[in-house]
């Protein structure tokens, strides 16, 4: 399966999670995640440079999505302790942050893309290497909550 094809199912996924609402998950601002994850991989496709490390951001930015979303499958708000939902709140401002720098090298005039391709890359990676050290922190108590909270 090639890169976009993986991408669309992803994004499909989101999309169905985003259309149930912030009442298909105990925390309301997963219907954001999964909102600026969907804004996210638009932008990786509309990229005509750096085409292929924006993918990948939005293909990890993604795949880290559904994982969070699956973790609260059944759960409601009161099974998920305040700290761990203002680490939700803080991964998906930096989504949205993402979703900004992206979306401006999208808007760049041609000739100006030609000549930012390589800080263009780098503000790419940083952003993939920003999503990794948050969606991290995130993850640890989220998963090890969820598994006490199976037991």
């Amino acid at each position: 399966m090639d890169s976009s094809d993986h991408l669309e199912q992803l994004k499909s996924a989101l999309k169905i999670v985003s259309a149930l609402g912030d009442g298909a998950f105990g925390v309301p601002v997963l219907h954001a995640v999964a909102g600026s994850a969907i804004e996210i991989i638009d932008i990786a496709q509309a990229l005509l440079k750096n085409q292929k490390d924006a993918r990948e951001l939005a293909k990890s930015a993604a795949e880290r999505i559904s994982s969070l979303l699956d973790a609260f499958i059944g759960k409601s708000k009161a099974d998920i302790p305040p700290d761990v939902q203002q680490d939700i709140e803080r991964y998906a401002q930096k989504l949205e942050h993402v979703q900004k720098i992206l979306g401006g090298l999208v808007k760049k005039k041609h000739w100006r893309r030609l000549l930012a391709r390589v800080s263009d890359r780098d503000r790419i990676n940083h952003c993939k290497d920003d999503l990794n050290e948050s969606f991290q922190v995130l993850a640890a108590p989220i998963f090890f909550s969820s598994f006490i909270l199976a037991s």
